[in-house]
């Protein structure tokens, strides 16, 4: 489901909450000032009592959506650690590849890091880009898997070749973990929720 929220400027929505606020407290200001509103004990008491529970609400909201903002961050920070970590294992086990085909999936694990890397400073805002980058990673990945089965079939040493062809599994597993939690964020109704709170 496509969510209009995260494709709009962070100062804009800054902005257009402090206009609305603005408005909001200005109207209430002039509701509150008219002749016929006879402001009493009672009713002062009651707007304390409503004004106590939205700051509650508020801030209750507030906690839960720091909390799910920084699981989401910890999670796509794990997920770009797993990630290296995975490329650099396939990296290093291809030292364990016959000396014809080293040197190839060395280049393709190179120009997939610089695939990675790129990748990772593309704004989440700029999709077309970021689907190029993923489209030509899968690409990448399809020639290392193509690399590691033939080398596997057409060696003897299976085990020393094995232990590469795992690493690019394990590599290519952890590009979708990578990916899909790219795309997972705090939901956009709790954000208009917070929203109509403030």
């Amino acid at each position: 489901m496509k969510e209009m929220l995260y494709d709009i400027n962070s100062l804009a929505i800054a902005s257009s909450l402090f206009v609305s606020m603005a408005v909001a407290i200005e109207c209430g200001f002039r509701i509150g000032r008219r002749p016929a509103i006879k402001a009493n004990d009672a009713s002062k008491a009651q707007v304390s009592a409503i004004q106590s529970s939205l700051l509650g609400i508020l801030a209750l909201l507030l906690g839960f959506t720091f909390s799910q903002s920084l699981q989401r961050f910890d999670a796509r920070s794990n997920a770009v650690l797993d990630e290296s970590n995975a490329i650099h294992n396939a990296f290093i086990r291809a030292d364990l590849l016959p000396q014809e085909s080293q040197l190839k999936a060395k280049q393709l694990l190179i120009a997939y890091t610089n695939n990675r890397t790129e990748a990772g400073n593309v704004s989440m805002v700029n999709e077309d880009k970021r689907e190029s980058f993923v489209t030509e990673a899968k690409e990448l990945q399809n020639q290392l898997w193509i690399l590691a089965t033939e080398i596997q079939t057409s060696t003897a040493g299976a085990i020393r070749t094995g232990s590469f062809t795992d690493a690019i599994g394990k590599l290519m597993q952890v590009f979708h973990v990578r990916d899909s939690a790219l795309n997972r964020h705090v939901p956009e109704i709790v954000l208009m929720l917070l929203y109509g709170t403030f």
